[in-house]
């Protein structure tokens, strides 16, 4: 008698699930059937907008790395002409100084 209810209520459980399954399907279906074909437009059109507004981002960062680039060399020449007449600037550390080609003091060069 135990097995039996076991499996009447194994049955059962199985049984529901599917009905519960299928139901839930049937109102997806004819919610799907139901959408607004203006809702859809807009919703495309918010979709190409958000596309366009990820290019228009790609494109300004882009422009910001390459005016960085271009103050970076504008800075360093300015340096480097610094550098050429026999100064240099008083934040270039030690790891600047050694890297650069000339390593005399001012004091030590003749003429300065």
């Amino acid at each position: 008698m135990q097995d039996e209810l076991m499996v009447m209520a194994i049955v059962f459980f199985g049984c529901f699930t599917c009905i519960t399954i299928t139901a839930m399907n049937l109102f997806a279906g004819r919610l799907k059937e139901r959408a607004n074909p203006r809702l859809e437009a807009e919703i495309a059109a918010l979709r190409k907008e958000v596309g366009e507004l990820k290019a228009v981002s790609s494109d300004m960062v882009l422009s910001l790395d390459h005016t960085l680039q271009h103050q970076n060399a504008l800075l360093q020449a300015m340096e480097q002409r610094a550098l050429g007449n026999g100064t240099r600037p008083h934040y270039m550390g030690v790891a600047a100084g050694a890297a650069g080609s000339d390593t005399e003091s001012a004091e030590t060069r003749p003429g300065a």
